[in-house]
């Protein structure tokens, strides 16, 4: 009875395209199956029609489908009782009947991928959850659905909040990182991207509103040498400093900073999807940083690395939505050596996946003669900007330098 109320339902072809895509094989009888699957291409095939009339679609369903002959008159009893069925189920109740199912379907494969040490985690039944209630909801609060109209918010968001960066070529080009923001950092080994990132990390720190700390995820040096390179950064002096104040500037650091960055070792045992993202939702990050994300495992049950890394940047991109900007290190492929202004076709692994995933994209050429010029470059650029960022510099190519005696980046802005 169930089946053919739904299949009355699916008479309308705007109900078909809501619905249909919910309903799975395990939840209908074998003839409501086939019929569902033959709709779609009727639709196709007269890409005119808003509804379906039976005794219609009974003729072109016995012409594009081989039915055994004992079956002829199953399915022509069939069509007659969905012609003369009343329409009088109530849509949420086919909802409730189909699309639940298909949900708990989905539930039931998160657990068994939970059981098993896969990539899923017990927050991803909460986001199916999330999305059944989307799906079933039958009045739309649609001021969560259209922009406002007007200006007042786009102009506020870009004259006030964000990160600003301490490189003032950052703030020119791309302007304050804000929650939402995914930025990809690349260059070739050796050329200073975790020192970019202890620059602006130690001066994002002090920017903080809060107490939800900057994480960092690093599986590419000894944590404690990353530690020493922030608190370097954040005071600007040499290590040498360092180390004959070290009392002094230890201190001043566990009062000014604090924990407002914490650093992950690789040998802690997290760094996989799944339990970073238990971690995750325990600290409440404000900012996150990988170095580097390609290292991180999970979505190792892609076929090829590619798709791995497409699906390991699309979770990252949905880290910057929940808690704030996030920033991904990543390596150049082997053509950037000593290129200038590196190129998004110079992201090493999954190339489009990288790309189509970052608001920013932000690259660290090389010198061959000068050992500490940098050419930064911003070939992607989707960020708001801010106060003091100029559109013309938006693709900015700058000349800066890298004082690694300092942990930090000059430029000439």
């Amino acid at each position: 009875m169930h089946d053919i109320s739904l299949m009355k339902k699916l008479s309308d072809k705007a109900l078909w395209l809501r619905i249909s895509p919910h309903i799975k094989e395990h939840a209908v009888s074998k003839e409501t199956w086939n019929v569902l699957s033959t709709v779609g291409n009727y639709y196709l095939t007269y890409p005119s029609a808003t509804s379906i009339h039976w005794k219609d679609f009974a003729f072109f369903f016995f012409t594009v489908k081989k039915v055994k002959s004992e079956e002829y008159d199953v399915y022509r009893n069939y069509f007659d009782n969905v012609e003369k069925a009343e329409d009088s189920a109530v849509l949420e109740d086919v909802l409730k009947n189909y699309i639940v199912k298909d949900y708990a379907t989905q539930i039931l494969n998160v657990a068994m991928d939970v059981c098993t040490d896969g990539d899923k985690s017990i927050d991803d039944v909460q986001n199916i959850l999330d999305q059944y209630k989307k799906e079933i909801v039958t009045t739309i609060d649609k001021e969560n659905v259209f922009v406002p109209t007007g200006l007042s918010t786009t102009l506020s968001t870009v004259a006030t909040g964000g990160y600003n960066w301490r490189l003032n070529e950052m703030n020119v080009g791309a302007g304050p990182l804000r929650t939402g923001d995914f930025v990809i950092l690349a260059a070739r080994p050796e050329t200073g991207k975790t020192t970019f990132i202890a620059s602006e990390l130690s001066f994002f720190a002090s920017q903080l509103k809060d107490d939800r700390p900057i994480v960092w995820v690093n599986n590419e040096e000894g944590g404690s040498k990353v530690m020493n390179r922030v608190i370097q950064a954040y005071f600007g002096v040499p290590l040498s400093s360092l180390i004959e104040h070290e009392a002094e500037y230890d201190a001043r650091y566990k009062a000014e900073v604090g924990d407002r960055i914490r650093i992950i070792n690789d040998d802690a045992g997290l760094n996989n999807v799944r339990r970073l993202n238990a971690l995750f939702e325990d600290v409440n990050p404000s900012i996150i940083v990988f170095d580097q994300l390609d290292k991180v495992h999970g979505f190792e049950k892609e076929s090829r690395d590619d798709l791995r890394l497409g699906k390991l940047y699309e979770w990252a991109r949905n880290l910057a939505k929940k808690y704030g900007p996030t920033i991904a290190v990543s390596q150049a492929s082997e053509a950037a050596d000593y290129v200038h202004y590196i190129t998004l076709s110079m992201l090493r692994g999954s190339k489009t996946d990288k790309a189509g995933e970052a608001d920013l994209i932000v690259t660290l050429g090389k010198d061959k003669d000068d050992e500490y010029k940098r050419y930064l470059h911003l070939p992607k650029n989707k960020l708001w900007g801010g106060p003091t960022s100029v559109e013309a510099h938006r693709h900015g190519r700058f000349e800066v330098r890298i004082r690694p005696e300092i942990a930090r980046y000059e430029g000439v802005f």
